[in-house]
């Protein structure tokens, strides 16, 4: 009876391996290429001063600020602020708005008044530029019909896939990303992750994506059952069609990083595989600082 009973078992040990076998994922060969460019988009190339040390009192001085676009494409529109001159009174200044070209620079002059008060100091001004930029990022979603993987594998055709994500230039990053897998089976469901970080020397301004600046479209159509998990983003359909998704509110960032944007998608039908490219957009203005000493030594200390 014992004998039975064990070979029972093992038959259905045999069984019930043979199902796993039969219900296994195929293992696919998936190449991921990922290309991020620049974050530091604009740069302070030079303080200076001029005249050099010895600077006297009830003079002048001019603070030159020179800064440079290192991006090749874009331009970009700036504005330069002494927002701190500290004993300092502005006289008059040039330069301080307009538009770098790509690979261009400019020189920003501001003329200060140095005060009359006979006193050995070093003080400190302080300047600010922003920027305004936008980033973008391509990302592939490949969606895969596992029957047909199945018999394309067993027929001994291996298949292999790429998936490309291409984050563009600027200090404002987008990542977009599947979680917890590489790519969507036909039919189930999946969830794409939207993290937007500040990957620059600066600051965002006010530390948040002002409404309406993130927006999210999909390349070549077909994934249409897309629902949004935070009500700060919402997705848009032209009736059953996914369109857009943007950010109808302010997202505030922490410790230089949003909370994730989290989409449930459902994945359509495909033949053997497929590659949909989402687009994200993010715009933005910017903030770099800089500060210069500035010496003055009276002629004489009465």
């Amino acid at each position: 009876m014992k004998k039975v009973i064990v070979l029972m078992l093992l038959a259905l040990i045999i069984v019930a391996s043979s199902g796993c076998v039969e219900n296994q994922i195929p293992e696919l060969n998936v190449n991921k290429k990922e290309k991020v460019e620049t974050a530091d988009v604009l740069l302070i190339k030079d303080v200076k001063i001029v005249p050099e040390a010895p600077i006297f009192p009830d003079t002048t001085v001019e603070l030159i600020i020179t800064i440079q676009n290192i991006d090749d494409k874009k331009s970009i529109p700036y504005k330069v602020e002494l927002f701190n001159p500290s004993i300092f009174t502005i006289e008059k200044s040039s330069g301080t708005s307009g538009e770098l070209l790509p690979q261009g620079e400019k020189v920003i002059d501001f003329v200060l008044k140095v005060p009359k008060e006979k006193v050995k100091i070093t003080p400190t001004v302080n300047f600010r530029i922003l920027y305004n930029f936008s980033t973008s990022t391509t990302y592939d979603v490949v969606v895969v019909n596992m029957a047909q993987i199945k018999q394309a594998q067993l027929a001994g055709k291996p298949v292999s896939f790429d998936i490309e994500k291409s984050i563009g230039s600027g200090p404002i990053k987008v990542d977009i990303s599947l979680k917890g897998s590489s790519y969507l089976i036909a039919g189930q469901k999946g969830v794409l992750s939207i993290v937007v970080q500040n990957k620059g020397s600066g600051f965002l301004k006010e530390g948040k994506i002002k409404k309406n600046k993130l927006k999210l479209t999909l390349i070549n159509k077909g994934i249409n059952d897309i629902e949004s998990t935070t009500k700060k983003f919402e997705i848009i359909k032209s009736g059953s069609t996914f369109s857009y998704g943007y950010n109808k509110d302010d997202i505030e960032m922490m410790e230089r990083s949003t909370s994730p944007i989290l989409l449930k998608i459902t994945a359509p039908s495909v033949d053997l595989y497929k590659t949909y490219t989402f687009l994200a957009n993010v715009s933005y203005t910017y903030e770099i600082r800089g500060s210069k000493e500035i010496p003055i030594t009276p002629l004489e200390i009465e």
